[in-house]
């Protein structure tokens, strides 16, 4: 039978349970906590996922206690050790060491877990006591110039100074005597968990309108903050547009800058954001679907900066939010917040918004300062100057620390859990084969990552060709190039690993090159120097030419000629026949062939060339995408 004393503080406690064997952790926990996080004790080692609870179990077998301790060191919350080797010397003082004092035999009944619970139960409640009281106390030393009221009891316990002035009362006593009739006010102070927009009325007659929010302890004591809005924050909370423009909200900084009631004391922060991914959404999906991922991008805001922030869209992929009465020092953690939420939020048509957000403290600046510093940020050219002036920290949604294996990962779990097509590429004779994936599922090896893909089979077959394949999509920073490990044609499945960022895109060719199924030989002729070869590739643009690796010492970077001949329907006898002008750029490497080398030269060519040049091009890519085609339909068979 569960008591009354642990069903009360189970349903506000968040429990952690590290399993060393899936299924170890016993029904109670499922049943009588509210927040449950569950992890095996690999997972919890090697991938360290965050971790945010009041109590940490973690069942112990023996394996590497030095990285546990180590691990654990690191978060919050009381820790509980399970293991059998609780009267070991060793592991005690390896424990003591680390500073984990609750090491406890493995439980297994349902009784044992509730009595081991109410052991821990007192110290879990004096330890969160303790912390309110510690933020209570820093709150209302750091509040003294704010509006805010302490209830208990539905009883006033105390009032700040600047409520007191404009209430126009001198103590608790008198404030109970002028307003014991006000409804308004009896009703915020029976009220628990408030969020509300109010008008409050001084005894002189005074109307504010305020943002109420409330806070409530378990020792029964309600902080309640009254924020005072002004018209433009009222006029956007009473509209259905959230967002400021860019001159409105210029307009309500320079207001609250030279407001009378701000002082030094008073707290405002700028909060700049950009989407970084914008061109990449309108080139996707267009300008109209921007707009609307922009609405609902500025609702997010307003959800998870509350009411009272000022939202405003600066530009077309940039905004900014005014924040008062938050200390400059906590801005990282709500931004950090901000960004953590984003992550897991779904938009329409599962477009993905990465942004990159700064803040600035601008309670002792002037507006211009102010207005030139943000539009700095959004060009690109903060100096170290302006960023020591105003308190500025930059904050990106990935963290820049993070290896390109950790960010690879991050962008993948990222696009599997918004269900976001991915467009492969492969290169076959030349010609991009370039169709849609999704990503099934994302397999942990000891190796790393297995990505399992649903692809189309004809990108499936070159894929299984060329052994790698070129992910792409407007929710990565750049192309990434993986391995092919397992192609299965028939489930239009595979299975891709090793996953690399690309220095360049690899649709950086500004034409399609094509390869021909036998040799077409080709001369290259500088001054009287000549020298055959074979085309490897040909575009509009340029060619490329196999040639004896001996031959490079008789050319130079310059001018050229190449002539050669091409099978065209519309030229005379069916083949056309050229001599064009060009620059030789550069001789390069062949890979696995040491004899030879390959000339790229970039032709100046004339109109009716390039007409036959186009013709044999366009046939010869409809040649390759059906052979590529017939080849995946004989390999499904």
């Amino acid at each position: 039978m569960l008591s009354k004393e642990f069903l009360r503080y189970s349903q506000v406690l968040r429990v952690c349970y590290v399993q060393e064997q899936e299924g170890t952790l016993d029904p109670v926990f499922e049943q009588s906590f509210n927040s449950v996080q569950k992890y095996g004790y690999e997972e919890f080692i090697t991938k360290q996922p965050a971790i945010n609870a009041d109590i940490i179990f973690v069942e112990f077998s023996g394996k590497d206690a030095k990285t546990l301790f180590s691990r654990l060191s690191a978060l919050g919350g009381k820790k509980v050790i399970l293991t059998p080797y609780g009267n070991n010397a060793g592991f005690l003082k390896l424990a003591l060491k680390y500073k984990i004092e609750s090491i406890y035999p493995p439980i297994e009944e349902t009784q044992k877990w509730v009595k081991l619970f109410q052991v821990l139960l007192k110290e879990i409640i004096a330890t969160y006591e303790e912390q309110k009281r510690t933020k209570r106390a820093e709150a209302l030393a750091h509040m003294h110039t704010h509006w805010f009221c302490i209830v208990e009891n539905a009883n006033v316990t105390y009032i700040s100074e600047p409520m007191k002035k404009f209430l126009g009362v001198a103590n608790i006593k008198e404030f109970e005597q002028k307003y014991a009739e006000s409804e308004t006010l009896s009703s915020l102070l029976c009220a628990q968990n408030i969020e509300d927009v109010v008008v409050l009325e001084s005894f002189s007659g005074e109307k504010k309108n305020f943002l109420v929010l409330s806070e409530s302890s378990l020792a029964q004591q309600t902080l309640i903050t009254f924020t005072p809005l002004s018209e433009t924050v009222m006029q956007r909370l009473t509209s259905k547009d959230k967002a400021l423009n860019r001159i409105g909200f210029i307009e309500d900084v320079k207001n609250k800058l030279t407001h009378e009631e701000v002082s030094e004391q008073t707290e405002l922060a700028v909060v700049m954001i950009t989407i970084t991914n914008y061109d990449s959404i309108v080139r996707e999906y267009g300008n109209y679907a921007f707009y609307e991922l922009s609405k609902e991008f500025i609702d997010f805001l307003s959800n998870q900066m509350g009411h009272h922030a000022l939202i405003a869209n600066w530009s077309s992929n940039c905004y900014t939010m005014l924040l008062e009465n938050h200390r400059y020092e906590e801005l990282e953690a709500i931004i950090e917040k901000l960004h953590q939420e984003l992550t897991y939020k779904t938009f329409s048509n599962k477009i993905v918004p990465f942004i990159k957000t700064a803040t600035i403290n601008i309670a002792d600046k002037q507006i211009n300062d102010v207005v030139g510093i943000i539009d700095t940020f959004f060009n690109k050219k903060i100096e170290l100057q302006d960023a020591e002036k105003f308190e500025y920290k930059e904050h990106t949604q990935i963290d820049e620390k993070m290896n390109n294996d950790d960010k690879i990962a991050y962008y993948f779990d990222n696009i599997m859990y918004n269900k976001i097509p991915l467009k492969l590429l492969n290169i076959y004779k030349g010609v991009h084969i370039s169709t849609s994936a999704h990503i099934e599922k994302i397999d942990e090896k000891l190796d790393g990552e297995e990505i399992h893909i649903k692809v189309k089979n004809i990108q499936l077959y070159a894929m299984q060709l060329e052994r790698k394949v070129v992910i792409q999509s407007i929710n990565l920073p750049k192309d990434i190039e993986v391995d092919v490990a397992q192609i299965n044609l028939e489930k239009n499945l595979a299975v891709i690993k090793n996953p690399v960022f690309l220095e360049f895109s690899a649709n950086n060719r500004e034409t399609t090159r094509v390869q021909s199924d036998y040799r077409l030989p080709i001369k290259m002729k500088q001054g009287k120097t000549v020298n055959s070869g074979e085309i490897m590739d040909l575009s509009i643009k340029s060619v490329a030419i196999k040639m004896p690796k001996a031959v490079e010492k008789n050319f130079e970077s310059g001018q050229v000629w190449v002539s050669f001949k091409i099978p065209v329907e519309s030229a005379d006898d069916g083949f056309f026949q050229t001599q064009i002008e060009g620059e030789l750029v550069k001789f390069a490497p062949m890979e696995e062939d040491e004899k030879n080398t390959k000339a790229i030269i970039l032709f100046n060519i004339d109109e009716p060339d390039e007409s036959y040049l186009l013709e044999y091009i366009y046939k010869r890519q409809k040649e390759i995408i059906s052979e590529i085609k017939k080849l995946a339909l004989k390999g499904l068979r």
